[in-house]
């Protein structure tokens, strides 16, 4: 597939607009023989061309007047030479620095409605949390006593956040309010734990623990206390992971015998279905917010970089939406699932980017000369 670059904000024109436009061409056309009186089949044919010649010009200013979905995105960068938390505002027209640390940031997330964002903030001597409203004012600053945070997850409905804590001998998740000192510890293990990841539903959390040189995935019912457990039987590596809008299935990249894999999981059944089975790397799975189709990263394009994929998920065929020669990382879907934001490598640096499935347009977000921008997320439905 063929992307057409701009240096402008990507427009789309959505296929139902079309559609509806053609319905618009031909009753017009129709009501116009009517007008004149003559209504036969050389004179609607005419009038039908002469329709389609005014109004493709018509189209082509509303595709270029229409405005794209306004969202805010999240995204960190080292453009103040350390890394930061920044938003974008207003239809990506501005774009606000919410933390200014001498520190870097990590893991972001937001919680409902994006009213407030957290971070793993890490300095050479230690790691804590922020929560921050949108204007980089400070909620609450969590610092454990002992070990550091190594994972951290947003609450969808409740001013929540999981995250855990990795020490030399102990490794617990806790739960806690914003609003609160309580501390709720909900898992312990001597393994090393990381990626959490709630469901939409904030029914469900996953996540990943070592096991030696192995991993498994844990997916833990918040309301009963007990957790489920997947690819324990063998040696799996498990890689990245993400939940379906259904809060029941969940695609995971899974390492075995050198390659990655994507399984599906089924929370009802406990099924664990082979998804993609190739020589290459598959991971970094995102399913659409309608639920409805997939995007991951493979290098099944040239065996090295990853290249952003999407797949319908009731009639799989992979489709390559990036071109070879660059690296893709951290895609995420737009909140109408149309269109696809990632960070890729092009130029020397990581840059952001939006792709829309309708029109095969990439634009780039804020370019800044030998700065990265990565993991970029949107701050409401972006689970």
């Amino acid at each position: 597939m063929k992307i057409r670059h701009i240096s402008y904000t990507a427009i789309t024109f959505e296929r139902s607009d079309k559609a509806a436009l053609l319905d618009k061409i031909l009753v017009l056309t129709i009501f116009n023989s009517i007008q004149g009186n003559k209504f036969n089949k050389e004179n609607i044919m005419s009038h039908y061309f002469k329709t389609i010649s005014s109004i493709a010009f018509f189209s082509i200013i509303c595709i270029f007047t229409q405005k794209i979905i306004a969202a805010e995105i999240g995204y960190l960068s080292n453009e103040d030479g350390d890394i930061e938390l920044y938003i974008t505002i207003n239809n990506h027209k501005k774009r606000t620095q919410i933390t200014h640390n001498v520190f870097d940031d990590m893991e972001p997330c937001s919680g409902p409605e994006g009213n407030w964002l957290a971070v793993i903030t890490r300095s050479q001597t230690s790691k804590f949390i922020q929560v921050l409203d949108k204007q980089g004012n400070k909620i609450k600053k969590i610092e454990p006593e002992v070990g550091f945070p190594s994972s951290l997850a947003c609450f969808s409905d409740k001013d929540e956040i999981a995250y855990s804590v990795n020490s030399n001998t102990q490794h617990t998740i806790f739960i806690t309010s914003i609003k609160s000192t309580n501390l709720v510890p909900i898992y312990t293990s001597p393994n090393t734990i990381l990626d959490l990841k709630i469901n939409q539903a904030d029914s469900h959390l996953a996540f990943s623990e070592q096991v030696g040189r192995t991993s498994v995935l844990h997916i833990f019912d918040l309301a009963k206390k007990q957790k489920q457990t997947y690819f324990d039987k063998g040696k799996y590596v498990v890689a990245e992971y993400d939940w379906a809008p259904n809060n029941n299935n969940m695609m995971v990249s899974v390492k075995h015998q050198k390659q990655f894999d994507l399984w599906e999981i089924n929370l009802s059944d406990k099924a664990q279905r082979l998804w993609t089975e190739l020589p290459t790397i598959d991971t970094s799975p995102k399913y659409s917010h309608d639920g409805n189709k997939i995007a991951w990263l493979s290098n099944r394009v040239d065996g090295t970089r990853l290249q952003l994929f999407v797949s319908d998920l009731r009639a799989p065929k992979p489709i390559a939406l990036t071109e070879s020669g660059i690296e893709v990382r951290d895609p995420v879907w737009d909140p109408t699932s149309t269109a696809l934001l990632y960070s890729a490598y092009r130029n020397n640096q990581f840059g952001l980017y939006q792709l829309s499935l309708s029109s095969n347009i990439e634009s780039q977000l804020y370019p800044v000369e030998g700065k990265f921008q990565i993991m970029p997320f949107f701050l409401t439905n972006d689970r």
